[in-house]
């Protein structure tokens, strides 16, 4: 998206320039590492009777074709094992990255922690009441061994407010 084809309400520059740049640096991972993987005709398909349909594959399949690609090892793709200390935080509600990609991870990871927080998306980060002791004390520690997360449980969704107009 161009800084020109912002809604009104983003009219400040520095917040157009700053979205301007998030969404190149968003397309050229994206174009590089993802979209030569995706399949839109499949996705058509697959995601027909979603609320969004096909868009978001869509769309970057479009953009991609305009885009700069960088090169990609095949290797890429492949998961990271390790056998470090690793503390991975998903969301229930997170349409894109939620805790069944956490899972995943942790598979490859030995001495991996997941931590699953019942109300977290992505759009909403609940970091500041919840997450940054818990965060803080694992890498004091390189260790999940005593650290508490239970704060998890207590996370609550932001309340849903409509503005009038």
């Amino acid at each position: 998206m161009r800084a020109d084809q912002l809604p009104p309400q983003t009219a400040n520059y520095r917040q157009r320039q700053s979205v301007t740049y998030w969404a190149g640096m968003r397309l050229s991972v994206m174009c590089s590492e993802d979209a030569p993987r995706m399949n839109p005709a499949r996705a058509a398909v697959a995601d027909r009777d979603t609320a969004l349909g096909d868009y978001r594959v869509a769309q970057l399949a479009a953009a991609c074709r305009e885009w700069v690609k960088g090169d990609v090892s095949p290797d890429d793709a492949k998961p990271v094992r390790s056998g470090v200390p690793a503390l991975l935080v998903s969301g229930k509600l997170d349409p894109n990255t939620n805790e069944r990609w956490g899972d995943e991870a942790a598979r490859y990871l030995t001495r991996a922690t997941h931590v699953v927080i019942p109300n977290l998306s992505h759009g909403f980060s609940s970091v500041s009441e919840c997450g940054v002791a818990f965060i803080a004390d694992f890498i004091a520690a390189a260790s999940a061994q005593g650290v508490d997360f239970s704060c998890k449980d207590r996370v609550q969704l932001p309340p849903f407010v409509l503005v009038a107009q």
